[in-house]
């Protein structure tokens, strides 16, 4: 993906770990780009218009890094006693 053009295909995916998707999209008709998930919203700060792909793939990179970071601090449920 590191040379994508204006001719590349509209809709570019990523798979996450959770089932879901993220679609790097070219809808608007001046060829601004668009990150969406396929199940859910993304923070704000990733809402924003892109001028080219590899600017939206970088922050879908920096998202999943994120989630991961997030992920890993979770803490673990107490087994239940019997």
């Amino acid at each position: 993906m590191d040379n994508i053009t204006k001719d590349a295909p509209k809709v570019l995916e990523i798979p996450l770990d959770n089932d879901n998707k993220i679609k790097i999209v070219r809808k608007d008709p001046f060829g601004l780009i668009y990150m969406e998930l396929e199940k859910g919203t993304l923070p704000e700060k990733y809402q924003g218009a892109y001028t080219t792909y590899e600017y939206a793939r970088d922050d879908a990179l920096r998202y999943i890094d994120s989630r991961k970071k997030e992920l890993k601090e979770l803490p673990k449920a107490k087994a239940k006693a019997a």
